[in-house]
C-alpha cells in the first residue's frame, strides 16, 4: 500500500502535471477570507464562475471578422444567469452554445445583414484556446461559500471539476460530502461543466455531475486498448489520477471528448462516454462506445450487434445515431451545423 498522500500533495502534483505535460496556465485564487476580492480571477462578484475577461478575449480572437457588438452579444448570452432553470437544463443549453456557437446576425462593412455563428472554442486547433487550471476558487452561493479544489477552464469556461481527498479517505465521500453539496449550494458552477473527476490518488472516478455514484467510472487506459490493467498495482503506486489526466485532459483529447462524446436526453439526463482508448469509427478516432448514467439506452439510440473485432462487455452495444452517421456533432437542423 502506498504511503499516506495528503489532499494538498495530490493537488500540487496534478497542477504541476497539467502545466508541465499539457501547457495549462495555473491560477491559485485562495484568499483567507472567502469574501475577499480581488482574488486573481478578475471577477467582480464571487457568484460568478465564468471568467468573463478571458472568455471575451478568446471569443474576439476566434472571431476576428465580427464586430465588437456581436462579440459582446455572444458573451452576454453565455454568461447570463440561469437561476430560473434546472441545473441540467442550463447545462444542456450551455453545451449547445459551447459546441455549436451562438447563432446571430451582424451588419457587414457594406451595410448588409449577414448570419453568423460566434465560436467560443476552436475544437480543431487546440493551440488557439486558453487552457487554465484554477485552484481554491471561492464561489458564493445562496447560503454561503464553497471552494472546489481544481477547475479546468477553456477560454474562461469552467468545463472540468476536480475534487480530491486524502489517500486514506474513502473516495465516495468526495461524491457524498462535496459534489452533492456543491450542486445544491453553488449550482451555477455546473452550468458549463462537461464532466467531473473525483480522486484520492488510490482510486479515481469520472462522471457527469448529475450521475449517481454507481455510474462514476474508472479511466485507466491511456492509449493502448490492449494494455493489461493491474488495478492493484495502480492503487499501490497511486497513479489512477495520473492515468485519468493523461487520458482526458490532454488538450486535444479534452476538446474531442467535449465536442463529440457528451449527449443529452430530453434535458433530464446527461450521458458521457467512458472506456478509453480511441477507436476507429467511420474513419476517425473515437473512444469505445459505452456510456455512463443510463441503466437502459435512451429512445434516440440505436442498438446493434457488435462489429467484428469490437470487444464489448455485453451481447449488444449502443451507438448514438450521430456516431453511426459519422457526424462530428449532434446537430438537429435539417442540413446540419457548420461541422456536419
Amino acid at each position: 500500500m502506498a504511503n499516506f498522500i495528503s489532499e494538498d500533495d495530490i493537488e500540487q502534483a496534478v497542477l504541476q502535471k497539467l502545466q508541465t505535460d499539457y501547457g495549462f496556465q495555473l491560477l491559485n485564487c485562495f484568499t483567507a477570507n472567502a469574501e475577499t476580492l480581488p482574488d486573481g480571477s478578475n471577477r467582480t462578484d464571487k457568484r460568478q464562475v465564468i471568467l468573463a475577461d478571458r472568455l471575451r478575449s478568446a471569443v474576439r480572437r476566434l472571431n476576428p471578422d465580427l464586430p465588437d457588438a456581436t462579440i459582446n452579444a455572444a458573451v452576454d448570452q453565455i454568461t447570463q444567469p440561469r437561476r430560473a432553470m434546472s441545473t441540467i437544463a442550463a447545462n444542456s443549453e450551455l453545451d449547445e452554445l459551447i459546441r455549436n456557437g451562438f447563432a446571430t446576425d451582424y451588419e457587414n462593412d457594406q451595410g448588409r445583414t449577414e448570419p453568423c455563428r460566434v465560436r467560443f472554442i476552436d475544437f480543431n486547433h487546440p493551440s488557439q484556446n486558453d487552457f487554465l487550471a484554477v485552484s481554491q476558487l471561492w464561489i458564493q452561493g445562496e447560503h454561503g461559500y464553497r471552494r472546489p479544489d481544481i477547475l479546468l477552464y477553456i477560454n474562461g469556461l469552467p468545463l472540468v471539476f476536480i475534487e480530491l481527498k486524502n489517500s486514506n479517505v474513502k473516495l465516495k465521500s468526495a461524491y457524498d460530502g462535496n459534489l452533492n453539496d456543491y450542486k445544491k449550494d453553488i449550482p451555477q458552477l455546473f452550468h458549463a461543466n462537461a464532466f467531473c473527476i473525483l480522486s484520492n490518488a488510490m482510486e479515481t472516478r469520472v462522471g457527469s455531475f448529475n450521475a449517481q455514484w454507481e455510474y462514476f467510472f474508472a479511466w485507466l487506459r491511456v492509449e493502448d486498448e490492449k494494455e493489461k490493467i493491474d488495478r492493484a498495482a495502480i492503487a499501490e503506486s497511486a497513479t489512477s489520477l495520473e492515468r485519468a489526466i493523461d487520458g482526458l485532459c490532454n488538450p486535444a483529447k479534452l476538446l474531442d471528448y467535449i465536442e463529440n462524446f457528451i449527449f443529452y436526453h430530453k434535458e433530464t439526463q446527461k450521458i458521457i462516454a467512458q472506456n478509453h482508448p480511441w477507436r476507429k469509427i467511420c474513419g476517425q478516432d473515437y473512444p469505445t462506445l459505452t456510456f455512463s448514467l443510463l441503466p437502459a439506452p435512451p429512445s434516440w439510440a440505436r442498438t446493434v450487434r457488435p462489429m467484428p473485432g469490437l470487444a464489448t462487455t455485453s451481447a449488444n452495444i449502443t451507438f448514438p445515431r450521430p456516431l453511426m452517421m459519422g457526424l462530428r456533432c449532434r446537430c438537429s437542423t435539417k442540413n446540419g451545423c457548420r461541422r456536419c
